[in-house]
């Protein structure tokens, strides 16, 4: 980021470009002394360079308001900018090295400030975890959409994009789990029951699209795949038989799965796909 007199360039994907009027929470590279946030204001989008864009910023206001007389709106928007950082933090350090003075130090923020607007740091650590699973599953939902032309492929795409995550998650889950167990209970009946909710609305799409045969229990098929498939995803030490690896373990349960209930029209999917991805059967 480049400024003078209180006008900034900060170029970005111009997929990603806000809409104008957005706020934006950003520090500059000398405030931290200060422990001042400035929050800037998209005025306008220009010189549109290919997939890229230019947003001129101008500086909006400064510094920071106390945070008892902060609007509904300024404190959710420095909330999410901190849960933003403090998810940074724990993904990149773990859970249990980076304590409140970490945060509050990386952010310029005193530690008061930090209990006032979270109460302790479990329950800012769930609220980090939560986006940072929150923004995987949307991750997934983009590259599903991008990459299929049928429910069943977006089902499949997105199981198979799972697995990029499954070393980082499977850490992170893990201190959760040794360190903060009421957390770690937390987020996984949350995230189980997304998960469990989003898989049965795509099988039922498979089977009103004719991919899949009506003739199975499906609330009984959903929960073998789904802690089928996330005990492979969360065991390290699985003992998988000698050669196959966890990706390819993972690949057969999925595809065996959706062999066992298609149709003829969703077999004929199934092969496309693992030709296509080169996936060993």
């Amino acid at each position: 980021m480049n400024g003078r007199d209180g006008l900034f360039l900060y170029q970005i994907d111009q997929n990603n470009a806000q809409t104008p009027g957005y706020n934006y929470f950003l520090r500059h590279k000398n405030c931290q002394k200060q422990k001042t946030f400035f929050v800037f204001r998209v005025f306008y989008l220009s010189l549109h360079r290919g997939n890229r864009a230019i947003l001129v910023l101008r500086q909006q206001a400064e510094p920071r308001v106390p945070y008892q007389d902060r609007t509904t709106e300024q404190t959710m928007l420095e909330k999410e900018y901190i849960i933003e950082r403090a998810s940074e933090m724990f993904v990149a350090n773990g859970i249990k090295s980076v304590r409140v003075d970490d945060i509050a130090r990386g952010l310029g923020m005193s530690k008061r400030t930090l209990y006032e607007m979270f109460g302790d740091k479990e329950e800012l650590i769930y609220l980090c975890m939560s986006n940072f699973l929150n923004k995987q599953r949307d991750e997934v939902n983009i590259i599903t959409k991008d990459s299929t032309a049928t429910i069943l492929d977006a089902m499949l795409h997105g199981f198979l994009n799972m697995m990029q995550y499954t070393e980082v998650n499977h850490r992170i889950m893990n201190n959760l789990q040794r360190f903060y167990p009421k957390v770690f209970s937390r987020i996984h009946a949350e995230s189980g029951e997304v998960g469990r909710t989003n898989l049965k609305r795509a099988i039922q799409r498979c089977v009103e699209e004719g991919y899949f045969d009506t003739k199975f229990n499906m609330d009984l098929a959903i929960t073998v795949l789904y802690y089928s498939a996330m005990g492979v995803i969360a065991r390290q030490d699985f003992p998988y038989p000698e050669g196959v690896s966890q990706h390819e373990a993972f690949c057969h349960i999925i595809v065996c799965f959706f062999r066992g209930v298609a149709t003829p029209k969703g077999l004929e999917v199934i092969d496309n796909f693992i030709a296509k991805n080169g996936i060993e059967i």
